[in-house]
């Protein structure tokens, strides 16, 4: 998980010159590898470790979702949604903050002709 996310420019990034599907495609197996060597039975697939990937930052994002409406029903305080497992966490922290929360708008600078 780690690994992904510190390659996300590649594996989320549009198709370039220098983003290919083969790079992506040797990244994933560079990735199943270390999966595989963790996991010491060796028998995983990139396609699979890449939808294992995809399938637990999406559900991250939505469990994260579900905790931050249950705290604003509580006014802020401790939520009743279970937390965030470790490798939610990892998933999430490897995702930017606008692939979680959507647009994220910053303030803006509103001039008047009178100041």
């Amino acid at each position: 998980m780690q690994e992904a996310g510190k390659n996300t420019a590649i594996i989320k990034g549009r198709f370039t010159p220098t983003v290919t599907s083969e790079a992506k495609e040797k990244l994933w197996l560079a990735i199943t590898k270390s999966v595989n060597a963790i996991n010491g039975k060796g028998d995983r697939e990139w396609k699979d470790v890449r939808k294992k990937w995809i399938d637990t930052s999406c559900s991250a994002r939505s469990k994260l979702r579900n905790i931050e409406k249950e705290q604003r029903k509580t006014g802020g305080g401790a939520s009743s949604a279970p937390p965030l497992s470790k490798v939610e966490t990892l998933a999430l922290d490897s995702i930017s903050g606008t692939t979680v929360r959507g647009i994220l708008l910053t303030e803006r600078k509103t001039s008047s002709i009178y100041d």
